[in-house]
């Protein structure tokens, strides 16, 4: 049993070894176009709570989770939050306007401070230890928050009237009592937040301060486009790369090192040793965390967890409140996209994601930095492009209705289409007028051709002109949108296809139904691109050369296009349907000719947790099949059409992966396609250029997997629990086995011993109440007493024996002593004891206590019944590991081969000999006495 137990027991041991090496492996997410807001702020509490700010809601990580804090915040814009800051209370909550402080004890919040109307906090940063928030406002104030009470106002302006043209403030920082702000021109000013004493470092350089910080005891300042200089000597920090810190945005220091966040997308630690990791993350970065031995950056995908070797620990995605699906409109300006769907709006520059939730249906550009956006329920809306705000417009909505249709600007005005008529609006001195022949009327399409303004309206078709609509279609003809050519109106229309009216003929109001293919669609827009005409509709894409008699090219059945959410330019075109938006590549450059229009795998690179192996091919395939080694953790491919061709203009590519859904997912040519935690099995992934294209590259992808995934590792584990499942059944019967055994041996023992004795007990009371013999009584009396001792003692004996716990050699020699001495104490037989051994530390196994007693007693009995000896003599001795014991009487001795036969006591010790391995020699003759001697190994 103990060597079963054994096994079993480094078995386990084995098992739990092979765990340990399991890696500790989390998941990365792919993100996919727009998913995912933008997190601008992080923080990490007292309680290890990781909060994250985004540009809609702000968070709360558990280490697993994330929760919303929306619903505590119930009087607070939360797309209006800038900053957050972690105090002994909670949170501070920073919008551009007010400062609040959010108690995670009852989720209450406190207003703390209120700005004017035309001030915004700009600067912030916070002294932990002391609670000491410093606010810098764009009106050039400081604030400075104490334990959530505003302990003191500074002007900017009024304490350095001198400086009033450098006084922009850049940046706040604090170390222990200081605070130094960066401004213009090379000045830095520093506070003290216990005195208020200021001081100004007028640095030799007429460019901006970054930031300040300090290092070894000394005060550095980043310098735009510079470097860092030491601010009392202009000493240039000498440990940096320029290259690295001309373009640095964020600077940390820990432990005397300084870390940077640059603009390219990664995080330096850069010390005195001109050492630098470079840690590359994906996404636009912008906040950092350097807490204990941990770097936490938020970036426009998410939050990261780094060490500080640059390994990724582990990654949190931000909820996936926005989606592509259902575009509306797509606008490009020269700062990024715009990009309005069903779930809300995005503007996405090179570097940065913004989300509202306001929904445009109708885009149109006022100026370099303006959109003006129109919408269903908020009528119209300002959209400035360099502050990334939008401005609800309330005084012009006032005389709006609220559903906006169309846009369209034409000189220093903007006509305004809506379901209830046509509105201008002037942009130099705000005036909003509606047109009064177009009551009831619903706008669904304005555009400018020259100077003239062409309506689309539910009732025909007008031209904008002397401020009020002049019809060119019968207003029984619902036209959904409009294309003006040199030659020709072509219309869009309800119920009645594509219609061409002749500019020429416009006065006899004659019109070419020129396809019945469209009459039962409906056509949302209608394009010219590259001398081909493109309709959009509820089915699909149809393409007609400038005759318009039959589509060219049929996409019917790829996608369900949207009002208004077509955008074109000199080379590109864009269009949002209701499965997200699309750049539409028909080159119509020979229609006869079917071009390989396949993308094919021209590279893939293997990412593990340490390194990075990339493969190029130059293989003109469409079917690929890999085999990746179980320590990947991703794989990344790069397509093009032509292997041996590198296209550096963006595309978009779609890509389907079976073992997850059927679904098809949008990716770039320029980001590539990077797929995390494959299954152990085989994976195909389907890439194809363009949604509707019927060719496609296929890659069959098998990972190998883990060695706790294998079918032997499970086996392992499955009959591990069987051996444990056989270990607790045997283990059971065992103890079952012993607990039996020892009830037979108890029932055995009082049988043969206190039984006998009670025995012989009843029978001389018995005889005493029968014979009146007074001097018999006596004797019967006495002996009686004697057997009831040997009663007691035998029971003693067998508790004793049954003790769990062993006992050591020297009390049982005493213990045998005792009952020698005992056993013949009411007999005219002496007894001497002799013991000659030094044993201590050594126990007595507990059945071999049982059986020596009982060999013992048995001879002790012997000698009492039959020898009818004067003296007893027992000697113990110990040789080496070897232990005697002899037994000598001085009786009248028996005829020992006549004992074996027949008497049972003899047989007992014998057998009780045998199992204990105990040698035994009795030595009689008649009238000679008896020696008994034992041996045994101890």
């Amino acid at each position: 049993m103990k060597r079963l137990m054994f096994l079993f027991a480094c078995y386990f041991s084995f098992l739990f070894s092979l765990m340990a090496q399991i890696p500790n492996l989390k998941k990365l997410d792919l993100i996919i176009g727009s998913n995912s807001s933008v997190v601008s702020k992080i923080e990490i509490d007292q309680e290890g709570y990781l909060w994250y700010l985004t540009n809609n809601d702000l968070f709360r990580f558990n280490g697993s989770s994330s929760e919303g804090m929306n619903r505590f915040l119930k009087n607070i814009e939360t797309a209006r939050l800038i900053d957050i800051k972690i105090n002994k209370n909670g949170i501070y909550l920073i919008t551009d306007k007010e400062i609040f402080s959010l108690y995670t004890s009852t989720w209450k919040t406190k207003e703390i401070l209120q700005l004017n109307a035309d001030e915004e906090i700009l600067k912030i940063t916070y002294n932990k230890p002391k609670d000491v928030l410093y606010i810098g406002t764009n009106q050039n104030n400081l604030f400075i928050i104490k334990n959530e009470v505003v302990q003191k106002q500074i002007s900017l302006y009024d304490s350095f009237p001198e400086q009033k043209k450098n006084l922009r403030i850049n940046k706040l920082n604090h170390y222990d009592n200081e605070l130094y702000v960066s401004c213009e021109n090379g000045l830095v000013i520093k506070f003290n937040s216990e005195s208020f004493e200021k001081k100004t470092y007028q640095l030799p350089t007429n460019k901006a301060i970054n930031s300040c910080f300090k290092i070894n005891g000394k005060v550095y300042a980043k310098v735009f486009e510079e470097g860092i200089f030491e601010i009392n000597t202009f000493t240039k920090f000498d440990h940096i790369p320029d290259i690295f810190f001309k373009t640095a945005h964020i600077l940390q220091v820990k432990n005397d090192e300084l870390w940077g966040l640059s603009k390219n997308h990664s995080f330096k630690l850069v010390d005195q040793k001109k050492t630098n990791i470079d840690i590359q993350i994906p996404g636009h970065l912008s906040d950092a965390i350097i807490e204990d031995d941990f770097i936490f950056l938020s970036t426009g995908l998410g939050v990261y967890n780094l060490n500080l070797h640059g390994e990724v620990l582990s990654h949190q995605s931000i909820p996936e409140n926005f989606s592509v699906k259902s575009t509306r409109n797509i606008h490009f300006t020269n700062e990024g996209l715009w990009l309005s769907t069903y779930s809300g709006s995005i503007f996405s520059t090179s570097d940065s994601l913004y989300y509202y939730k306001e929904i445009s249906y109708a885009v149109e550009p006022l100026n370099d930095s303006t959109l003006a956006l129109g919408t269903e329920g908020q009528g119209i809306q300002f959209f400035n492009i360099r502050s990334k705000k939008i401005d609800e417009a309330t005084e012009i909505n006032q005389s709006l209705p609220k559903y906006i249709k169309s846009l369209c600007k034409r000189n220093n005005e903007l006509l305004i289409g809506t379901n209830r008529g046509l509105f201008v609006y002037s942009l130099e001195n705000g005036q909003i007028s509606f047109i009064q022949n177009t009551n009831n009327l619903v706008i669904n399409k304005l555009s400018k051709s020259d100077e003239d303004i062409f309506v689309s309206t539910d009732r025909g078709f007008f031209k904008f002109e002397d401020r009020e609509l002049k019809r060119i279609v019968a207003e029984n003809m619902n036209v959904k949108s409009h294309l003006i050519t040199p030659t020709n109106y072509i219309l869009a229309t309800m119920h009645n296809g594509i219609v061409i009216i002749a500019k020429e003929d416009e006065q006899n109001k004659t019109f070419i139904n020129t396809t019945n293919y469209l009459k039962t669609n409906t056509i949302y827009d209608l394009v010219e691109f590259k001398k081909m005409i493109y309709a959009f509709t509820e089915k699909g894409i149809y393409v007609f050369d400038e005759k318009i008699e039959k589509p060219v090219v049929n996409f019917a059945g790829e996608f369900e296009f949207n009002h208004n959410s077509i955008y074109q330019n000199a080379t590109d075109l864009y269009a949002g349907h209701l499965e997200g938006w699309s750049k539409i590549n028909f080159e119509p450059t020979n229609l006869n000719f079917k071009t390989d229009n396949t993308l094919k795998l021209s590279a893939y690179n293997l990412f593990t947790k340490t390194r990075s192996d990339k493969k190029l091919l130059n293989k003109n395939k469409n079917e690929f099949e890999l085999r990746l080694p179980s320590q990947t953790n991703a794989i990344g491919f790069e397509f093009a059409i032509n292997p041996n061709y590198i296209n550096n203009r963006q595309e978009i590519y779609f890509y389907n992966l079976s073992s997850i859904n059927d679904q098809w997912v949008s990716f770039t040519n320029q980001e590539g396609l990077i797929i995390a935690n494959l299954s152990p099995r085989w994976n195909e992934i389907r890439v194809k250029k363009n949604l509707w294209d019927s060719e496609e590259t296929s890659i069959n992808i098998y990972k190998e997997p883990y060695f706790y995934e294998t079918f032997w590792f499970k086996l392992l584990i499955f009959i591990g629990l069987c051996i444990l499942i056989y270990s607790i059944i045997y283990y059971n019967n065992y103890v079952n086995k012993i607990q039996n055994d020892i009830k037979e041996k108890i029932s055995k023992d009082l049988h043969d011993e206190v039984g006998s004795q009670l025995s012989t007990i009843s029978l001389q009371t018995e005889f005493i109440k029968l014979n009146n013999n007074t001097n018999l009584h006596d004797k019967y009396l006495k002996s009686i007493a004697h057997t009831s001792k040997e009663a007691i003692r035998s029971l003693n004996h067998i508790v004793w024996s049954l003790q769990n716990n062993s006992i050591y050699w020297k009390d049982y020699l005493e213990l045998l002593q005792q009952y020698s001495m005992s056993f013949f104490e009411l007999t005219q037989t002496k007894v001497e004891f002799i013991n000659n051994t030094q044993l201590k530390k050594q126990k007595i196994d507990k059945r071999l206590n049982h059986n020596l007693l009982m060999i013992y007693k048995e001879m002790l009995n012997n000698i009492l019944k039959h020898a009818e000896a004067t003296k007893v003599t027992i000697q113990v001795e110990q040789i080496n590991n070897l232990l005697k014991i002899q037994i000598k009487d001085n009786g009248k001795g028996f005829n020992l081969e006549k004992n074996k036969s027949t008497g049972n006591g003899i047989k007992n010790i014998i057998n009780r000999s045998k199992q204990e391995n105990i040698k035994i020699e009795i030595n009689t003759a008649l009238k000679q006495g008896s020696l008994y001697y034992l041996a045994l190994n101890l």
